[in-house]
């Protein structure tokens, strides 16, 4: 962890912009075509990103502009809903609230031990027993008025391989046995206005990950095309069909529907640099140890 923020720190200090300038295309609904580069190749980087804007413009005028656009495919993708939480991704998410980590242990865990809320804390378990998931089908209904999610939703009632596995050692973070009356009876453990608080947002949030696993499979368009007489310059977008698990939970802004692709891209000077690496935050460090984890 100190060496994942040290390095972290170390390349934001270090940090120098270095601006350049490359030839994309964009048709009238803002889609933009531009050529795929490998950070590796020193070479195509140099040939696409420009110094100076001058040496961009005389790339430019190397093409015809507009041209016309060929589709090359439109699949059509369904993404299962993988959305069980556990409580260090509880503790990254909640932490923007101004919860520390011990509030968010002591509260989840005073919800598990003494009323049976929400399940075993400290699981590291990514699925369910089939007992388990038949638990929170039963309780679905339930769970869903209190947490504001649409019963209409919650159609998928079978379990999904690789998400409900005949044995777990906890299972994965979810809705306990009993299930409160209303959101009310969470605040009646804590003196404290933003401990009740917490114990919603806590409750709040494994719930809606745990229902979302019983919404029907994210569906959407996945589109790819290239420029006719171009076809280095590349364009892929997902159009979103329908939403379902998402609606229940997802982290941010649900994709947008977009404009479909025009048939002619007019070339432009697009302006760019490196990217400055992030600060690290606490859900940062937690997809850093993720990811070394997966490793």
């Amino acid at each position: 962890m100190l060496s994942a923020i040290f390095q972290r720190l170390n390349a934001i200090k270090n940090y120098v912009k270095r601006p350049y300038y490359e030839v994309r295309f964009q048709d009238q609904h803002k889609h933009v075509f531009a050529r795929k580069i490998d950070k590796n190749n020193d070479e195509l980087i140099k040939k696409v990103h420009h110094e100076n804007e001058a040496m961009a413009k005389e790339e430019q005028h190397q093409y015809q502009s507009p041209v016309g656009i060929t589709i090359d495919g439109q699949k059509t993708v369904y993404q299962a809903p993988h959305t069980f939480t556990d409580l260090t991704k509880i503790d990254a998410i909640l932490s923007h609230k101004g919860y520390t980590s011990k509030m968010i242990q002591d509260t989840y865990q005073l919800l598990y031990q003494n009323y049976h809320y929400l399940s075993y804390p400290r699981s590291d378990d990514k699925t369910v027993t089939e007992a388990q998931f038949a638990e929170l089908v039963q309780n679905s209904k339930k769970i869903a008025s209190l947490v504001g999610v649409d019963l209409q939703l919650l159609t998928h009632l079978a379990p999904r391989k690789g998400l409900v596995e005949q044995s777990a050692t906890h299972g994965a973070n979810r809705p306990g046995s009993v299930v409160p009356n209303s959101l009310d009876d969470l605040r009646k453990p804590f003196n404290t206005k933003k401990q009740q608080d917490c114990a919603i947002d806590i409750y709040t949030l494994v719930a809606k990950a745990a229902l979302a696993i019983l919404g029907e499979d994210y569906e959407y368009q996945h589109i790819t095309a290239h420029l006719t007489d171009y076809p280095e310059f590349q364009c892929s977008f997902n159009q979103p069909v329908k939403y379902n698990y998402k609606q229940i939970y997802h982290r941010g802004k649900l994709p947008q529907v977009g404009a479909p692709l025009g048939q002619q891209a007019t070339s432009f000077i697009y302006s760019g640099a490196n990217s400055k690496p992030s600060w690290p935050t606490k859900e940062w460090l937690y997809n850093r140890l993720d990811s070394f984890n997966d490793a």
